[in-house]
């Protein structure tokens, strides 16, 4: 589980690095705020992931379902 949760986490820095880079080259108004939106849902699951290690299979569903929306932030920041 940590080493999923960090995979995500490392994702999503990788992300926010190129989000600097984009903004500061001049990314339209709307990137920043969708790219924020899908990393923040997806943070927000692996945190109720951790917070639910006590139960059996919900920390996992949490996880998996925090993959989709890191997976369009990454798709958003590597193809915009």
């Amino acid at each position: 589980m940590a080493a999923y949760s960090a995979m995500l986490g490392l994702t999503g820095v990788g992300v926010g690095l190129y989000a600097i880079v984009a903004v500061l080259t001049g990314a339209p108004g709307w990137y920043l705020p969708a790219l924020a939106m899908l990393t923040m849902f997806s943070v927000g699951l692996a945190v109720g992931a951790f917070l639910a290690v006590h139960q059996r299979a919900l920390p996992w569903i949490l996880l998996l379902a925090a993959a989709p929306p890191m997976f369009g932030a990454l798709l958003l920041a590597v193809h915009y």
